[in-house]
């Protein structure tokens, strides 16, 4: 009997220790896990508008991200996420993980978020201006709908593969009525001439460049330059270096002439090698914004080159190079280089009467040739002590005449014999905004009234008069500014 009942004690004792375990299982649960019900809720996201930048037709873009957040302590349950229906098929969402324009019945717990990627490709439509697609991304909860707008502007465009461009009686011409997307290496066949008039806008896709074996004339002006830039201009992309080729000219390429030209993120801006007998000028270049190359800025080996009012910076390797001799003329030009975003251990700037490379059968072979500079009026600056190198050999000539510049460099001696003076050295010329890529004169900058006039440059890089007194470098500082 006194078995039976001790049987007894320890079975209600279990059975109590076993409700007390449920009792305080369910009053342990955590708060962020229990469900809200009957109340309204708002949740927040982390933009008021999802939107995208200019887009090409056919062209999908890149990912925009939308975090949803739960405001509330407990649970909320989102009903459904989903876009108009006019809207979806331009539209691919990852809502959640999932794959899917609509998606129902996504429980967020308290304080925490869900993630939506969204994509946009873009019909073609049959007109030159951008055009507005809009959508609308609905959230429902229980007592609450709440919407997030969707903005993509488009842009339909003239798309050019790998190709040589068709050439009539020795011209091609682009307007500026559609951009010009370069999807892969575009040719100027030899004998034939490219214009392109102001305000044109040309984007090149990762590696590809425009090829220039006849000639390039860019017709830009200080209102409406002609643009050469990367396809991606998102983000971080904006301003990124390599994303292109750059321009790149044939050695016997000839005429050719940019003018109030911006030059943008590839891995040259400009590569141009035509060696010839003559001293006459095969490339001029007025007025150009050159700037964020993974290798070289200005890049030209044995050439006859023209530079004036344009600035060059940002560049990883040199923002100049002026290689294996050549007859160039460099007047009024700022180049800088800083390396805000990027290491470099290697002057901006090169001057040199040869070169060394290695030909189709691994010979190692050398090209020297006579070089010949004339600089007046420049800037060359950067954030390394010595910002010069030259590389010479006795065989070939090599001067260097230069006149009013700035100049960061040790090597002063170089600069200076009957055919150098009145320049200044290690004078930090006190750029406005250098991190922002503002390179006009501080009203404290040792340029000021200090350049040669010249009778043949009226104007700076923006296209301001140039005064009697002229400033040294590309831009003009005014005397109200």
């Amino acid at each position: 009997m006194l078995n039976k009942k001790n049987n007894y004690q320890k079975l209600s004792l279990a059975f109590s220790s076993l409700c007390l375990f449920f009792v305080l299982f369910s009053n342990c649960q955590p708060q962020d896990e229990i469900l809200l019900e009957g109340e309204a809720v708002t949740l927040r996201f982390s933009a008021d508008t999802l939107t995208f930048d200019t887009l090409f037709t056919t062209l999908g873009s890149t990912t925009r991200r939308l975090a949803i957040y739960n405001p509330e302590n407990k649970a909320v349950r989102i009903k459904k996420i989903s876009l108009n229906q006019d809207a979806a098929e331009r539209f691919e969402l990852i809502i959640n993980g999932r794959e899917s324009n609509q998606i129902s019945d996504i429980v967020v717990r308290g304080k925490d978020s869900i993630l939506i990627f969204a994509k946009v490709t873009l019909n073609p439509q049959d007109q030159d201006l951008p055009f507005l697609v809009e959508a609308k991304l609905e959230i429902a909860t229980e007592l609450n709908t709440q919407f997030v707008p969707i903005t993509a502007w488009g842009q339909q465009a003239n798309f050019l593969k790998d190709s040589v461009l068709a050439c009539q009686n020795g011209l091609i011409r682009w307007n500026s009525f559609r951009p010009y997307v370069l999807l892969g290496d575009v040719l100027v066949p030899e004998g034939c001439t490219l214009e392109i008039e102001p305000n044109t806008k040309i984007y090149a896709f990762n590696g590809k460049g425009l090829l220039v074996a006849g000639s390039l004339q860019t017709f830009g002006s200080a209102e409406n330059p002609i643009i050469f830039t990367s396809l991606r201009q998102d983000g971080s992309f904006q301003n990124a270096a390599g994303q292109w080729l750059g321009l790149i000219f044939g050695d016997k390429s000839s005429g050719n002439h940019l003018r109030y030209t911006q030059i943008r993120n590839a891995i040259y801006g400009i590569r141009f090698a035509t060696p010839d007998a003559d001293e006459n000028i095969d490339l001029k270049i007025e007025n150009a914004l050159v700037e964020n190359m993974a290798e070289i800025g200005i890049y030209c080996l044995s050439s006859d080159v023209q530079i004036q009012n344009t600035v060059v910076n940002n560049c990883l390797n040199r923002t100049l190079s002026l290689s294996a001799g050549g007859n160039y003329k460099l007047y009024h030009n700022t180049f800088a280089n800083y390396s805000f975003t990027f290491f470099r251990d290697a002057p901006s700037i090169e001057f040199s009467n040869f070169i060394e490379f290695v030909d189709s059968d691994n010979n190692l072979q050398r090209l020297v040739e006579n070089f010949k500079v004339d600089l007046k009026n420049n800037i060359f600056w950067g954030n390394l002590p010595e910002e010069f190198i030259f590389y010479t050999q006795p065989n070939a000539d090599f001067l260097i005449q230069s006149q009013n510049n700035l100049f960061k460099t040790k090597e002063n001696t170089t600069f200076e014999n009957t055919e150098n003076f009145n320049n200044l050295f290690n004078q930090d010329p006190k750029f406005i905004n250098p991190a922002a890529q503002d390179f006009a004169l501080d009203s404290l900058s040792p340029a000021l009234n200090k350049a040669l006039p010249l009778d043949f440059i009226f104007t700076d890089f923006l296209g301001k008069p140039r005064p009697s007194n002229p400033d040294i470098g590309a831009l003009e500082r005014e005397a109200d500014e």
